[in-house]
């Protein structure tokens, strides 16, 4: 994912307020959590928090990626709120968002994201994913990357009628080769991307559920 955008994390919002039970304020129709929700990704020149919040956006938070090299900033971007309906009440949920692109990104490195605010500190670490990459071997389509990655998935996709798709993972390890016979089209006909992603999703003590930080990495090859 190359930038948070807000309906997204709409989205991942509805499903955290399912599964962390919000528990309806009596005469407000309002709800409350356990805590804040934090979402987190990190990717090759990028890093990307979001603060979500029912009391408001968080927009004086200090926000750091630790990692071998110097720390940097996530500095405080934009926000915004939305109204999220959950167990018959509706709210407004507040989104802040912070950012930076000051830092060295290595595959195989651990990289931490601290938030402090409220007079709490939040923290998690990942492991950076490298970029992926395709190559052939006999009649093998082969693809390689660095740092592991617990959620990994490469999709086929065959560029004419039918159209055909095929996924093959999650947890994909490298290198993996997929046989041309198992891809949906025949020879030029395909189009593969492979997603590469190390997943925290207990991150960030003492947040609602459904918090979690992300190394992301992506790449595809077309009408192979």
């Amino acid at each position: 994912m190359k930038r948070f955008i807000p309906l997204l994390f709409v989205s991942l919002l509805v499903i955290s307020c399912g599964s962390s039970t919000p528990t309806g304020s009596s005469g407000s129709g309002g709800f409350s959590w356990n805590g804040p929700l934090i979402l987190s990704t990190i990717e090759n020149g990028s890093a990307f928090t979001e603060i979500a919040t029912s009391t408001g956006p968080v927009t004086n938070a200090a926000v750091t990626l630790s990692y071998s090299g110097s720390p940097a900033v996530l500095t405080y971007s934009t926000s915004a709120s939305y109204p999220v309906t959950a167990s018959g009440s509706v709210t407004l949920l507040s989104l802040a968002l912070y950012n930076s692109s000051s830092f060295t990104y290595t595959a195989g490195q651990p990289y931490t994201i601290t938030a402090v605010f409220g007079g709490n500190t939040y923290s998690a670490t990942t492991t950076a994913v490298g970029t992926p990459v395709f190559s052939t071997s006999s009649s093998n389509l082969v693809c390689t990357w660095a740092g592991g990655g617990n959620e990994n998935v490469i999709t086929a996709e065959q560029n004419i009628s039918p159209y055909t798709t095929k996924t093959f993972g999650p947890n994909l390890t490298s290198p993996y080769s997929i046989p041309n016979s198992s891809l949906p089209g025949s020879t030029g006909q395909n189009d593969v991307s492979a997603s590469i992603n190390s997943l925290n999703s207990s991150a960030f003590s003492g947040t609602s559920n459904g918090s979690y930080l992300l190394s992301a990495s992506a790449a595809s090859t077309f009408n192979y």
